[in-house]
Parts: C-alpha cells; sequence; structure tokens
C-alpha cells in the first residue's frame, strides 16, 4: 500500500551552464514534489502518519526552498556563494541542476530519511505547467 503526500511552490532558483538556449540564464522555477511511500500497514491502519512522511521530506524541501542550486562545476558558483554565502546551495556528485538530477537527489535523501521497512514508491516534481519527472 502506499500514502501520497504533495509539496507545492518550492521556490528555487537556478542556471544550467551546458544548456544552449535560455535555461542556460539564472532563472527560477516553483516546483511541486508528490511523494508516494510503500510499506506494511501499521496495527493503527496506516502506512505512515503524514507526519512522518513530512518528517522524511521536509528536510530536503527546506535544503533547496528558497535557495539558489548550482553545480559543482557551474563557473558562478564560487563567485555566487562570495557573493550570497549559505543563499546557494550546491548539487551534490558535481550534478547540474536539472528537473532530473533535483527528482533524483531528493529521492535519494527521502528514501534515506524514512523508516526501515517503507521507501518511495513514486516521486513527481513539476518544474512547469507542461514539464516534470517521475522517479523510479
Amino acid at each position: 500500500m502506499r500514502v501520497t503526500r504533495k509539496y507545492e511552490n518550492i521556490c528555487v532558483a537556478h542556471r544550467l551552464p551546458k544548456h544552449t538556449g535560455k535555461c542556460k540564464r539564472m532563472h527560477g522555477h516553483n516546483y511541486d514534489l508528490t511523494v508516494s511511500v510503500s510499506g506494511p500497514v501499521s496495527d493503527e491502519g496506516v502506512v505512515l502518519w503524514y507526519e512522518q512522511v513530512d518528517e522524511a521530506v521536509m528536510p530536503w524541501v527546506d535544503g533547496v526552498d528558497h535557495f539558489t542550486v548550482l553545480g559543482e562545476s557551474d563557473p558562478w558558483l564560487l563567485a555566487l556563494v562570495d557573493l550570497m554565502g549559505d543563499n546557494v546551495v550546491r548539487m551534490p556528485g558535481g550534478m547540474d541542476p536539472t528537473v532530473e538530477n533535483l527528482a533524483a537527489w531528493a529521492l535519494a535523501d527521502i528514501n534515506a530519511r524514512l523508516p526501515d521497512g517503507y521507501r518511495v514508491a513514486r516521486l513527481d516534481m513539476t518544474e512547469t505547467s507542461r514539464s516534470s519527472v517521475s522517479l523510479p
């Protein structure tokens, strides 16, 4: 069984330096994240309480919401860290902050915070009204 929770308007600034179009420029999105967690149903009749899902998801959300997220290879990274300090978040693993990479990062982070026996069965991240990704 699955329990699903939605997180809306996660505001993130980023840029994609390898992109050949306008996404190479600094811009932002209001991401929506939908997380479905699967696992056994407890004696209380729930997969997980919604608050337990929030405990696994919100540290990731709070770590990117209203921040600028850049890849390690972005030539602007060091200058923006000097200028903006801890308002700049570095993508893990040298990845650029594409919606695919943000979703993969969220998936790994959330799975690591879930109780034993539970896992993210599906994660959907919407970047715009016309584009989103789904994992796994």
